[in-house]
């Protein structure tokens, strides 16, 4: 089952298991480095599940993309993680996927975009924005199909979560944050590997077949124990 998840809702939770103020710019753990360390344990969870699952069962989408005569670069979506496949609509019955650049085609260019025969045009990955070979002589449209991972912008941001995923982040940033206070996380690390196993266990599920009675006996999701506040 998925869910919208706020991330300041995340943050409130870490500061009450960590007993820290809400963060701000004096506080010992302030709001830039609360959000920095969000931003790693969101990221570590999309890599687990990625390596359960490819990323594109969760975390896909698409978009297009419009090319400008005789630029070579087009920028990615902001929300760009990785592509899974960008093709060129050359017209309502035909679409070409792009290939992926090597020196030898950056340097043999096929015939040009409006040519009739064109089937071939190549792509790199130049910073955030996707270089074209050619270089388009008009302008075109780009169906590009990319995952955009797990990588909140702000406090202010939202994101789609499984069961568990929300308790998982939660749990890593309190072992984050109490390593940048030099103190022991033993107890969010035990909870946390835990959480880890089930989750991995709920991706299984997700891809091998539907959820069994039986799956349901013994889960780690609900509820799910919090260390205790430090004294």
């Amino acid at each position: 089952m998925s869910q919208s998840v706020a991330v300041s809702t995340i943050q409130s939770r870490v500061c009450t298991l960590c007993d820290l103020p809400a963060p701000t710019s004096d506080t010992s753990v302030t709001a830039n480095a609360m959000l920095d360390l969000l931003k790693v344990s969101c990221s570590l969870l999309a890599g687990i599940v990625s390596s359960e699952y490819p990323g594109e069962m969760y975390f896909a989408t698409s978009s297009t993309l419009t090319t400008v005569a005789g630029v070579p670069l087009v920028s990615t979506p902001s929300n760009f993680s990785d592509l899974l496949r960008l093709t060129w609509q050359k017209s309502d019955s035909e679409e070409i996927p792009l290939l992926r650049a090597t020196p030898e085609t950056m340097r043999a260019w096929p015939e040009s975009w409006g040519d009739s025969e064109c089937t071939e045009i190549y792509y790199r990955f130049s910073g955030s924005a996707i270089e074209l070979f050619p270089t388009p002589d008009a302008a075109y449209t780009l169906n590009i199909h990319y995952s955009t991972g797990l990588y909140p912008a702000s406090t202010a941001s939202t994101f789609i979560a499984r069961d568990g995923w929300d308790q998982w982040i939660t749990l890593q940033t309190c072992v984050l944050v109490r390593a940048r206070q030099q103190k022991d996380a033993t107890d969010f690390v035990m909870a946390l590997e835990k959480l880890e196993a089930a989750i991995r266990r709920q991706i299984k599920r997700d891809r091998y077949g539907v959820r069994q009675i039986r799956d349901l006996r013994g889960d780690a999701f609900s509820p799910i124990t919090y260390p205790r506040k430090p004294a």
